[in-house]
């Protein structure tokens, strides 16, 4: 028997989710600070982490952690099911890499909702069985290791908007500026502040889902210089305006 004690509800932010048809998968810069969801309803795209290809399929569910490396292959359109989110860390498992789960009938049950409210609070749901069933597994590692002085810069860059240049960056980290450039672009793949665009435009997307926030108003917190500056980087990164992308965040159920 379990004792009964008050219960404290963990926090679980989610940032954005949506079901879309996918004819191809741009994961601009997968490091990010937040987990993943994906589940397909047919095979056809791929996740290469730490040298390991995990199929979504229409039995399995992918979880993937915050800071974690890695690629994606579409090699066939497909309907298409994402989360990004944060859950609190008292329910998430130390050191966790990507897993491969089975689906769980919750996320049919969320996908065959009457309204968007209904959904949402069964992905909720959702979120909470996955997390369960994860403290009762053996689960893969995150093998990710990056520099200490890049780690905090990642964070630096994760945390400032406008982003300051990368001599200031490089004097925050201890290191001189060209020993910095090097080492972020050997442990990151790209310069610093390709990543901070980056971050600022998974900023973007998600002040456009889940504020009423104008696009002025984003673009000031973004640190763009108007709101014609703003829409045009975002255009270039999304292949959409700020305004079509917001639009787009529509409840679908799952026929």
């Amino acid at each position: 028997m379990f004792a009964l004690a008050p219960l404290r509800l963990p926090r679980l932010q989610i940032l954005a989710w949506q079901f879309l048809h996918m004819e191809d998968w741009l994961v601009q810069w997968p490091l990010r600070p937040f987990w993943r969801l994906y589940w397909n309803t047919a095979p056809g795209a791929v996740v290469i982490h730490d040298h390991k290809t995990f199929e979504i399929t229409p039995d399995r569910i992918l979880l993937i952690p915050s800071g974690c490396f890695f690629q994606v292959r579409l090699a066939a359109p497909v309907d298409h099911f994402f989360c990004h989110f944060v859950p609190d860390e008292s329910i998430v498992p130390r050191d966790c890499g990507v897993c491969s789960l089975p689906c769980p009938e919750q996320l049919h049950l969320m996908m065959g909702s009457a309204t968007q409210h209904q959904a949402e609070l069964r992905l909720i749901a959702l979120l909470f069985e996955i997390f369960a069933e994860l403290a009762e597994l053996p689960l893969p590692k995150n093998r990710t290791v990056l520099d200490e002085r890049i780690g905090r810069a990642l964070q630096y860059l994760t945390d400032q908007f406008p982003v300051a240049d990368n001599r200031s960056i490089a004097r925050k980290v201890g290191m001189s500026i060209s020993n910095f450039e090097h080492l972020f672009r050997r442990e990151i793949g790209i310069s610093p502040q390709r990543y901070s665009m980056f971050q600022r435009m998974d900023q973007a997307r998600l002040l456009l889902h889940t504020t009423c926030d104008s696009i002025e108003e984003i673009a000031m917190k973004l640190g763009f210089a108007d709101r014609y500056h703003f829409s045009a980087v975002f255009r270039k990164y999304n292949n959409q305006s700020p305004g079509a992308f917001r639009k787009s965040r529509l409840f679908r159920k799952l026929e």
